[in-house]
């Protein structure tokens, strides 16, 4: 009898021991069940974050090749003279081409040195100066040539001469023709001051058409220093 009690007794202390081995097992099955629930939505997110920092890189990678960042020397230029230099026409020719570089500002080949002080330009190495304006920097850029006035046609093409552009381009063939009836000013001073002569005496004879001649010369031997701001709006008075 008290064997056979035994036995009862082992069998219910194994039936027990099982029991509690279950509960363990359903009881650790649960909490990675709930780990599992607690970190998918952790996971998912941290999927979509680093899919949008991938996505966002490549954004970042096509906009640096298709826009390059502007220039250093020319974001320069833009702010000390308040000047739209952006969007240059590449296919302008190379020969009259602005370009900003580390060494400078350049068109073609030749360096254009700039006074920010009188806020004006010229070709290394040439006498002629020209005033910074938004209308010369356009033509510069390549923007079409019948939008701008005489003045600043005449400007444009003295400087596409001083860095010896090419008469074979074709910009400066319509810049040729839109200019018909227009001269190149020298920089010789005592040629300029004999054609003045010869313009103020047509001018006071009634011939008008020398007016526009007449006021080019006037703003070049000033700019030149040649002649006082007085003298300057002395003489504009016989081209007005």
């Amino acid at each position: 009898m008290d064997y056979v009690n035994k036995l009862e007794t082992l069998a219910s202390e194994r039936r027990i021991l099982k029991s509690n081995v279950r509960k363990h097992k359903l009881a650790q099955l649960g909490l990675m069940e709930n780990v599992g629930l607690y970190t998918q939505p952790i996971l998912a997110e941290q999927e979509k974050t680093r899919e949008a920092i991938d996505s966002l890189g490549n954004t970042l990678m096509e906009s640096k090749q298709v826009s390059p960042s502007t220039p250093r020397k020319q974001l320069e230029f833009q702010d000390a003279f308040h000047i739209d230099f952006r969007n240059i026409d590449q296919n302008l020719p190379k020969s009259i081409r602005p370009v900003f570089s580390q060494d400078g500002f350049k068109i073609g080949k030749a360096y254009i040195e700039v006074d920010r002080e009188q806020r004006m330009m010229r070709v290394h190495g040439k006498e002629r100066t020209y005033e910074i304006t938004q209308d010369l920097i356009d033509l510069i850029k390549g923007l079409p040539l019948e939008n701008y006035n005489r003045e600043a046609l005449n400007d444009y093409r003295n400087l596409l001469s001083d860095i010896n552009a090419s008469t074979r381009s074709k910009r400066v063939r319509q810049l040729t023709r839109s200019g018909e009836g227009m001269t190149f000013l020298p920089d010789n001073v005592a040629v300029l001051q004999a054609r003045l002569e010869k313009l103020r005496s047509a001018a006071q004879e009634g011939h008008s058409n020398v007016f526009n001649e007449g006021m080019a010369i006037l703003k070049r031997l000033l700019e030149k220093g040649v002649i006082s701001p007085e003298s300057f709006k002395k003489l504009s008075k016989v081209f007005s």
